[in-house]
């Protein structure tokens, strides 16, 4: 390789390299910001694990960017997947080995379920017998054939007369008034009789009521002509069933086996339904607040890089004055924040394998799978009991013949129809008729003939006819009465539409084919096969469901042979759940120490100083961002007229020239921003740079306008350039008017965090300081002393032998023994111990274990 091609490869890796200088100030100081901002936030959480009180849970979410509301992690950690891949495997396997079967299980099952119908009206089938039918034919000629019947049910006059009752002076001119009261007089007399007749509708209408008292033999006939009908179109797939039954003896067999399973089945549809929802609540529930991460958007990732960034120069420069071994300190009792990372990470990677290997459709496919083999009620023992039971079936089912030819089912159909909807005309009119005759006032014949004198009296003189309404309407009683009348007139309304006339109409109507018909259909032996069917406890949903439960036991072997994602997706919901326990279990690795309370418990609410600091780095690096895009904050600024004319025929209520100016005022404001930011390596350079920030207020629109629907608009008048300049526009905020607070608030924590760091490193070093030069004082001192007692001119030389020969060798080289008994006398101030001791000989120049002064030093 060449020399020029060496140096050009250098310097690219120079430019490209973590870390390495920026031309742009405010991009520097945003990065070095983001850096302190990291380093923040782990002495936050380190301060929680010390305290104990960090919130796992929560701190996993944030990691993982799910927001911690949602309970799909608290419920993984409940869920046992111990075996769950096991279990499945082993149940798809047996599945895949089920032999395909020949039959045709939906027409089996169809023909089952219509013979079940058929045997759920056995009861209603057994209620009648021929002598009954024929009473019931005589009850029905009684009640329709007679007129006074039909005639009773003639309510026009009545329904006329309630109309005219109901007419007032504001609802009708004289006119209308003289025509309603002509009508009165022409039909009362009709009303009259009807009124009258109400309150005798028992025995008027006994013959129709009659029909009320034998239920039982018209729900058979309704039964009757149902049955016949379904026998006559399905004897033939009824006689096909006994060999169907034959057939099925293989199937019962293979889904008892299937059945063995069935637990199995249930737990593993439980889990993957479980672990389905764990995860889609995860991806659907994205984090939306970072509490206890603010420094840290990217996750671990940024959490590692903090510890790779503690190593720079300039952090620590910045932070401690270069004050080495308390930096150490520091990174030192981060340690267990180290601890939590790795295991989060594990988390977090885990997370996103499990992100790639999940197919949501084609999981959400095998689930409904598994949902539907693991519903069915079915056990065992009752499909063992199906398949003793099937020649049982089979000889009731034998026991079947056709509808004799010739039957006219229509005909009979017809009349079972129009005895059925006779017997509700009874029942509904028996009631209606009662409330019409609870009417007490329709009784009152004095105040109706009243009514009648009074309103026939009339003239048809306008006057007059006004002054008769008036004079009804001013009256309590004639209130009361019309109130009645019109009470009655609703209730008749509601007799009207079971349509009577129609209903007694039996013109044409044989009824002598519901005696035939019976004769008929005994001939069937229906009702001794359904009852043979129901000795045998045959219940055609379960051989329904059996046959179902096969059908979804092949599915289930089928799909397992395609699926290819499930098992891949529960080992890694597994390995994540392994790798999340760990971390909520772990409750955070506590390094606390004596010396790690001041490091990390002097900074006051860690937690919100963190929060608050990311806050305004995430706004100084958006301003950063919006300084790197001047060129296209000017395009957009002096767009041509037409351009800002659309803008203003879109958003009418911006005001395009203040729009305008407020762009290219805010181009100076981080040109300005950009000039004012010190290069001094100091925490006082922040906490300018975001007192400056807070002063840029920016433009007063929503920036998201600007794509929709102001790009858009410009995109459909063909002006692409301006499109595209004012869409990427609008993916930067540029009101930051409501962002100056923060911005505050951010600047002030800098000046709480300089007080922080200065308190744990500078103060420190001084007191390093001083303790090393009295160190040194001391060391002086001591070679001093030690010279003085090797130099016999020295009086030090002269004394020091006779004085430890005086008290001992082993009371000298006791380390617990500072003084000398003369001096302790000296330093606990008893004077006459120290009188006997300096009559006794002790040298008062002597010099003691714990300082190089003599005795008399202390006096």
């Amino acid at each position: 390789m060449n020399k020029p091609y060496k140096l050009l490869l250098f310097v690219w890796f120079l430019s490209h390299s973590h870390g390495a200088p920026q031309n742009n100030p405010l991009q520097k100081a945003t990065s070095e910001l983001s850096t302190i901002s990291r380093l923040v936030n782990g002495i936050a959480i380190q301060h929680e694990i010390n305290s104990k009180t960090l919130k796992m849970d929560e701190f996993v979410s944030e990691i993982l960017n799910v927001d911690p509301r949602i309970n799909g992690l608290s419920t993984l950690q409940k869920t046992d997947l111990s075996d769950v891949v096991e279990k499945m495997t082993k149940v798809s396997e047996e599945a895949k080995a089920v032999k395909t079967s020949s039959l045709d299980s939906a027409a089996i099952e169809n023909k089952l379920k219509t013979l079940g119908d058929l045997g759920g009206n056995l009861d209603s089938l057994q209620k009648s017998n021929r002598t009954q039918l024929e009473e019931l034919k005589e009850t029905v000629n009684l009640a329709t054939q007679s007129e006074s019947e039909k005639s009773f049910f003639k309510f026009s006059p009545f329904i006329i007369i309630a109309g005219v009752l109901n007419i007032t002076n504001d609802e009708a001119e004289a006119p209308a008034l003289v025509t309603a009261f002509g009508d009165f007089k022409k039909h009362y007399d009709e009303f009259d009789g009807t009124r009258k007749s109400i309150k005798n509708f028992e025995e008027n209408l006994k013959n129709l009521w009659a029909i009320r008292n034998v239920p039982d033999v018209v729900e058979y006939l309704e039964a009757l002509g149902q049955v016949t009908d379904q026998l006559n179109k399905n004897y033939a797939d009824f006689s096909s069933l006994s060999n169907d039954l034959e057939g099925l003896k293989s199937e019962f067999s293979a889904v008892e086996k299937g059945l063995i399973n069935i637990v199995e089945m249930k737990q593993v549809a439980g889990l993957l339904n479980s672990t389905l929802e764990v995860y889609e609540s995860m991806k659907s529930n994205p984090l939306q607040t970072l509490r206890l991460t603010p420094g840290f958007p990217s996750g671990t990732k940024d959490m590692k890089l903090m510890f790779k960034e503690v190593k720079e120069d300039w952090l620590k420069l910045i932070l401690t004055h270069n004050n080495e071994s308390g930096w150490k300190t520091l990174i030192k009792e981060l340690d267990g924040f180290r601890i939590l990372i790795e295991k989060s990470e594990a988390v977090s990677s885990s997370w996103k394998s499990l992100e790639n290997v999940t197919n949501p459709k084609e999981l959400a496919e095998t689930t409904n799978v598994w949902n539907e083999i693991s519903a069915t009620s079915l056990n065992s023992a009752e499909v063992k009991n199906l398949q003793n039971s099937t020649s049982q079936i089979r000889d009731c089912l034998n026991l079947l013949h056709p509808i004799p030819q010739g039957f006219d089912f229509d005909s009979f159909k017809t009349v079972s129809e129009k005895v059925k909807a006779l017997a509700a005309l009874a029942t509904k009119s028996h009631e209606l008729f009662g409330q019409l005759a609870s009417i007490e006032i329709l009784q009152n014949d004095a105040l109706f003939d009243s009514l009648n004198d009074k309103i026939r009296q009339t003239t048809n003189k306008h006057s007059v006819v006004i002054n008769t309404m008036e004079s009804i309407q001013r009256n309590e009683s004639y209130r009361e009465l019309i109130k009645g009348v019109l009470d009655a007139a609703s209730i008749i309304e509601e007799i009207g539409k079971e349509k009577a006339s129609k209903v007694l109409d039996f013109k044409g109507i044989d009824l002598d084919l519901m005696i035939k018909g019976h004769d008929e259909f005994e001939k069937t032996q229906l009702i001794q096969s359904l009852r043979c069917l129901k000795n045998e406890k045959f219940d055609s949903s379960k051989i329904s469901e059996t046959l179902k439960f096969g059908s979804d036991l092949r599915a289930l072997g089928s799909h397992s042979t395609k699926d290819k994602t499930t098992v891949p997706f529960l080992n890694q919901m597994i390995h994540f759940k392994k790798h999340y326990v760990e971390v909520i279990g772990s409750k955070g690795t506590s390094s606390r120490t004596t010396r790690s309370v001041s490091y990390f418990s002097s900074l006051d609410k860690p937690l919100s100083v963190s929060k608050d600091l990311a806050k305004g780095v995430e706004l100084i690096q958006n301003l950063a961002d919006l300084q790197e895009n001047e060129q296209l904050m000017n395009e957009v600024a002096k767009s041509k007229k037409e351009v800002l004319d659309e803008m203003k025929r879109v958003l009418p209520s911006i005001d395009t020239s203040s729009f305008e100016n407020g762009l290219l005022k805010m181009v100076q404001d981080l040109k300005s921003l950009v000039s004012r930011v010190s290069s001094e390596e100091t925490l006082e350079k922040y906490e300018k740079l975001f007192g400056v920030a807070s002063g840029i207020s920016g433009v007063p629109i929503n920036s998201t306008l600007l794509i929709d629907p102001v790009s858009t608009a410009l995109s459909a008048s063909n002006r692409t350039s301006e499109s595209d300049s004012f869409r990427k526009l609008g993916g930067f905020e540029l009101d930051y008017s409501s962002h100056q607070k923060e911005l505050n608030t951010a600047s002030l924590t800098v000046t709480k965090l300089k007080q922080y760091f200065d308190g744990l490193f500078l103060i420190q070093k001084k007191k390093q300081k001083l303790k090393k030069e009295m160190k040194e004082k001391e060391k002086k001192e001591k070679a001093e002393y030690e010279r003085k007692l090797k130099d016999p001119n020295s009086w030090l030389y002269l004394f020091f032998p006779e004085e430890r020969n005086r008290v001992g060798k082993s009371y000298w080289n006791d380390a617990n023994n500072r003084y000398l008994p003369l001096q302790q006398a000296i330093v606990s101030d008893n004077w006459d111990t120290f009188k006997q001791l300096v009559d006794s000989g002790a040298n008062v120049n002597a010099y003691c274990n714990h300082v190089c002064f003599p005795s008399w030093f202390n006096l």
